[in-house]
């Protein structure tokens, strides 16, 4: 089974935006061309076993380009690739791209969560 969602559609940027109301949720963006977003899908999958509680959703931004150029408009968040964006309240608490997504950054952020009011 696996422990992430596909976000394919503009209806599924809703859920993810709904999911994040009630606890962090995170959103993986891919190329299916390059290989460096081939390994930092493995190295969030591997925090993603630890840390299954969390909604996540990832998005391949070739096959989906209007939705990960959606995503990158409601957030304000240059689109990269590969990236992972935490939300949190209806916002986005955290992103990382490239070389930034390992599991202390992301922990970290979860984190700082627990720390603001």
């Amino acid at each position: 089974m696996r422990s992430w969602k596909p976000c394919q559609q503009r209806e599924h940027i809703e859920r993810i935006y709904a999911d994040s109301r009630r606890q962090p949720t995170f959103l993986f963006k891919f190329s299916p061309h390059c290989p460096l977003s081939a390994y930092m899908w493995e190295v969030f999958q591997e925090f993603l076993k630890a840390h299954s509680v969390y909604p996540c959703w990832r998005v391949d931004v070739i096959q989906h380009r209007e939705v990960s150029q959606e995503i990158a408009r409601r957030t304000g968040i240059r689109h990269e690739s590969p990236q992972v964006l935490l939300f949190y309240r209806d916002r986005v608490v955290w992103h990382g791209s490239h070389w930034e997504i390992d599991e202390e950054a992301i922990r970290e952020a979860l984190h700082s969560l627990s720390e603001s009011p």
